[in-house]
């Protein structure tokens, strides 16, 4: 009977041993999480885990069982537990994983971001693409917002906006700009400027005029192989480099070819002052600028010249058009044809003579006459003037009346 009773002490002692060492496990035995205890994972995307500190009577614990359901191929919400068990106490602490698509649908717009359109002229929309990383196909989604009013003058927009399951929006936008003129609208074998804004195109005559040799070429590449390739102008004559534009002729530096020094549109003037200058903005500008920004450099160096150095004629030379068959673009043309009028409507608004020698180096087609261009590489074909073409360009420029009166 005594060994029974003692027994049972035992037995009581060491649960009550056991009970009381799961307690004070439980009181000062302590996981935390490193990070959030929530994250949010975009579909697809691996999950890196940062990790705990377990401690007992604050020393290091390592003893830790780490587990999660993770599947971050699927939306849902998942778990990271870390978890202990010692004796009768389980000692549990989650991360909540998020698996979520936070990727927005893309809208692909076809044709123009900016289009062109006679007035009372109806507006087509050329269409347009929705795609979503989980939902797919969402074209049939896109909601259309449109402010254009064809039978009104103006730039108006069209809006696109479409969302995913998971309520990510996507919004783009187009320009439709309503005009009188239909040049702008025309395509590229109807585009002509021959016999447009006559006050300011100069027309090429029969007698040959003596201002050549007081005239610079400021350009790109086309500009400065007039001299490089054929010594078409002289090295005094030529100020440029490759791939150079309006904006950069403004702020930035070119090459004066007489000297071969880097220099800025300011110090080329007052070191060389020349009589007439010929611009050339460039194939870069209709490939990369801005519409907007085009127009305002042209028309800043307009007005610099005008304030600074009136004494100077200024000219601006259409940029020259590309064949079907070279390194750019075909496409390219239209946007080419759309920023040589631009041009010609600043020189009509401040009265500075323009040159239209790109329309005497077209074909029927409206693109660039190969025979006058050349293609020596294939990233170098169809868009710089070749021996004939640079002939040609020179015989133009002499037959031009540069002291024409523009009323």
């Amino acid at each position: 009977m005594k060994v029974v009773k003692r027994v049972i002490i035992i037995g009581v002692l060491i649960i009550i041993i056991a009970l009381l060492a799961t307690f004070i496990f439980s009181r000062f035995y302590k996981i935390t999480l490193i990070g959030d205890q929530d994250i949010y994972l975009n579909i697809g995307s691996e999950y890196f885990e940062n990790g705990y500190k377990a401690t007992l009577f604050n020393n290091n614990y390592t003893n830790v069982k780490v587990t999660n359901n993770i599947d971050t191929s699927k939306i849902g919400d998942y778990y990271v537990k870390y978890s202990i068990k010692f004796l009768f106490y389980d000692i549990n602490v989650k991360r909540n994983v998020h698996v979520v698509d936070k990727e927005s649908p893309i809208i692909t717009l076809n044709g123009d971001k900016h289009i062109y359109l006679n007035e009372h002229q109806k507006f087509e929309d050329p269409g347009f693409s929705a795609t979503d990383n989980i939902d797919g196909d969402l074209t049939a989604s896109v909601i259309i917002d449109s402010s254009v009013n064809e039978k009104s003058t103006g730039v108006y927009e069209v809006t696109y906006k479409v969302s995913d399951s998971s309520k990510n929006e996507s919004i783009v936008k187009r320009e439709v700009e309503v005009i009188k003129d239909g040049l702008l609208t025309t395509d590229v074998d109807k585009f002509w400027l021959k016999g447009s804004f006559e006050d300011v195109i100069l027309k090429y005559e029969e007698n040959a005029y003596d201002y050549f040799d007081n005239t610079i070429f400021l350009g790109d590449s086309n500009t400065t192989f007039l001299h490089l390739k054929g010594n078409f102008i002289s090295a005094k004559q030529t100020w440029g480099k490759n791939n150079l534009n309006i904006a950069q002729i403004n702020s930035s530096v070119f090459t004066t070819f007489v000297n071969r020094n880097d220099s800025t549109l300011e110090n080329a003037i007052n070191l060389y002052k020349p009589k007439y200058l010929i611009i050339s903005t460039g194939i870069n500008a209709p490939l990369y600028m801005r519409k907007e920004n085009y127009i305002s450099e042209t028309e800043k160096f307009i007005k610099y010249m005008r304030e600074n150095h009136s004494d100077i004629t200024i000219l601006f030379t259409a940029t020259f058009p590309i064949t079907t068959t070279g390194s750019l673009n075909i496409s390219l043309q239209k946007k080419i044809n759309e920023y040589n009028y631009y041009l010609v409507e600043i020189c009509h608004k401040y009265k500075v003579n323009f040159i239209n020698f790109s329309d005497e180096v077209r074909g029927e087609d409206g693109y660039a006459n190969a025979s006058y261009f050349d293609c020596v590489e294939e990233n170098d074909c169809g868009f710089h003037l070749n021996k004939a073409g640079r002939e040609k360009y020179i015989d133009y420029i002499k037959h031009l009346n540069f002291e024409r009166s523009i009323q």
